[in-house]
């Protein structure tokens, strides 16, 4: 066990700040955030359907998810539906905008991580990613979190996360008071 491990903590936050920061950067002349273009794409794959299952794969809480779904339905590119089953579930309809306005977002995105993984050869990558995906099982092992699903694409919700949702439902306002009564929940 390294006796930097903060230093190791330390240097990943900064590495997803940076990927993050020269996303938005890229990505901006479209009209779009990396968070906003990660749920466009997760709700275009099939990955997730609803706030609450986008909430779980991205390791947010309900409330952001909800706010970036305001800011894309204000652009036009998603709305929400409710389900005919039951009228409580939300659904993301990714509308046909979508696809203009995100045609060339995967190459700025890869772009961007070619930039931060320049001069590592195949072998580097695939050893990054496997070291990677191994902490994460080590430490989905250890607190019983969803780390994993990052990996595995695993829908299970971790405790922390129901507890947000919770609270949410029972208490919380929708974050833009113009948006009352058109919540995106569950």
């Amino acid at each position: 066990m390294p006796e930097d491990t903060d230093d190791i903590a330390l240097m990943l936050r900064r590495l997803t700040a940076s990927i993050a920061s020269q996303a938005n950067e890229r990505l901006r002349r479209h009209g779009l955030t990396q968070s906003q273009w990660r749920v466009l794409s997760l709700v275009a794959q099939g990955q997730a359907s609803t706030p609450k299952e986008l909430a779980v794969l991205l390791s947010v809480d309900l409330g952001a998810v909800c706010r970036t779904l305001y800011r894309l339905e204000a652009k036009q590119l998603c709305r929400h539906v409710r389900s005919s089953e039951d009228r409580r579930v939300v659904r993301i309809d990714v509308t046909g905008r979508r696809l203009q306005a995100v045609a060339s977002a995967p190459a700025e995105i890869a772009e961007t991580m070619n930039l931060h993984l320049g001069g590592f050869g195949d072998t580097e990558i695939a050893m990054l990613r496997a070291l990677l995906t191994r902490a994460l099982a080590n430490g989905s092992r250890v607190d019983g979190s969803s780390s994993s699903s990052l990996s595995s694409g695993s829908m299970a919700p971790s405790a922390s996360t129901d507890a947000g949702l919770r609270r949410r439902r029972n208490g919380g306002m929708p974050p833009d008071p113009a948006q009352r009564g058109r919540a995106f929940r569950r």
